[in-house]
């Protein structure tokens, strides 16, 4: 999820200035650019900058005096966030568009690199943040360095999650001024996904199946079923050797009789979109009975129903993985988007063994399914009340080997026709 910083939300101005005019500011800031800067505000709005002036002169003074005084981090950082997110704050556009104008108005990529030397320095000299900032951090300040922090892509997700944790863990959300609760609210959203992205990795390093409560064979269609469930709520299981190898090899003949596209992905506003990181085919009703079979018999086995026996055909190659993600819709996507209502459960079978990597991963639950060639894996989206589970974020892990190929079909909640007695 992006990071929805202040910019982004309260200055539209100054970022169609930084697209239009793609200005790149110095890293060197010297008394004379102070000046400069300090002369912008008071011709802008004097009355209304004099905060900003204020600081600015005192920062000013202080390079004259000592001409390394911004060799520092967090000294650098707070200019150069009071240049960034304060002017309109404190002042109005205008003043902003004057400093874009000049090519004085720093921009997003000086306080990544900024916030990452702190890190970096951080983790070399094993120090903690108040041996960086020489000061207990403000509520504001720990607000804006999580912000930049989240955007800084030379670090790992552990650095990242380790100190998000060290900057967030003593704001309370009462602190929080309410100009800054739309960078509050997002930061925790980011930070979740996040420390999914770190589960995610983790799990993903595993060869064989991790979460596993039990086992159990089930008789139905006059053949036994070997289930493995992952998870009882939300319901996740493997049934292994739900295809036979006769099966598979006439899979593989179908899917040749198609031709594999760029992916597509819906986002958050309910618009298509095409991805790298994998291929696709769409068989739909009539197009392969041996499909239709397929879909048929996954309907019978979890009884449930779908409004067409369509069903999509994914490979990823070398590299090609998804990140975590949820597949339930909300209630304003739904309104907009989905006539069938939510999407409450997926069916997924392996059409093919991945050599090293590929396999499939849900970090909450702690859950690792390996690509075995045959099994099919169901879970639901939905907990066994039906509300949508935060618990069911899921990714395909990266292919390190191999071509990984699967199956996939969804069912919606309101094509529904067979309900169980609670």
């Amino acid at each position: 999820m992006k990071v929805i910083s202040l910019p982004n939300m309260f200055f539209p101005l100054t970022l169609i200035m930084h697209s239009v005019l793609q200005l790149k500011s110095s890293h060197v800031i010297t008394p004379g650019k102070l000046k400069e800067i300090i002369q912008i505000y008071q011709s802008s709005s004097p009355f209304l900058c004099h905060h900003v002036i204020s600081i600015l002169r005192d920062v000013e003074s202080a390079l004259r005096h000592e001409d390394e005084y911004l060799e520092d981090c967090f000294r650098r950082f707070k200019l150069l966030k009071l240049l960034y997110y304060d002017t309109e704050r404190y002042c109005d556009k205008f003043a902003s568009y004057n400093l874009i104008k000049a090519r004085l108005m720093p921009n997003k990529t000086e306080l990544e690199s900024v916030v990452g030397m702190m890190v970096n320095m951080m983790d070399a000299y094993n120090l903690d943040i108040r041996d960086v900032t020489e000061t207990e951090l403000d509520v504001e300040n720990r607000l804006l360095i999580a912000d930049v922090l989240l955007e800084v892509g030379s670090l790992s997700y552990q650095s990242k999650v380790k100190y998000m944790k060290l900057l967030m863990d003593s704001v309370n959300i009462e602190e929080v001024e309410d100009y800054y609760l739309p960078v509050y609210t997002s930061i925790h959203e980011d930070w979740n996904d996040l420390i999914n992205m770190l589960n995610f990795e983790r799990i993903c390093a595993n060869r064989e199946t991790v979460g596993t409560l039990y086992c159990k064979i089930e008789y139905r269609f006059y053949q036994a079923f070997h289930i493995e469930v992952l998870s009882d709520d939300p319901y996740v299981a493997v049934y292994h050797r739900f295809l036979t190898d006769l099966e598979l090899d006439q899979a593989n003949i179908e899917v040749e009789k198609f031709n594999f596209e760029k992916g597509v992905v819906m986002t958050n506003d309910g618009d298509s979109e095409q991805v790298d990181f994998r291929d696709q085919i769409e068989i739909d009703e009539g197009e392969s009975i041996f499909f239709e079979n397929i879909h048929h018999r996954i309907d019978m086995l979890e009884n449930l129903s779908s409004h067409s026996r369509t069903m999509e055909i994914y490979k990823y190659r070398l590299g090609g993985s998804h990140e975590p993600h949820v597949d339930f819709y909300d209630d304003q996507h739904i309104k907009k988007h989905e006539e069938h209502g939510n999407r409450i459960a997926i069916a997924m079978i392996f059409l093919r063994d991945t050599e090293i990597g590929g396999g499939f991963g849900m970090p909450r639950l702690g859950v690792f399914v390996a690509p075995t060639r045959g099994a099919m894996l169901i879970w639901y989206n939905v907990d066994r009340y039906g509300r949508n589970s935060e618990d069911t974020v899921h990714g395909g892990c990266p292919v390190y080997k191999g071509t990984k190929m699967i199956a996939i079909t969804e069912y919606n909640e309101l094509l529904q026709n067979k309900v169980c007695e609670i």
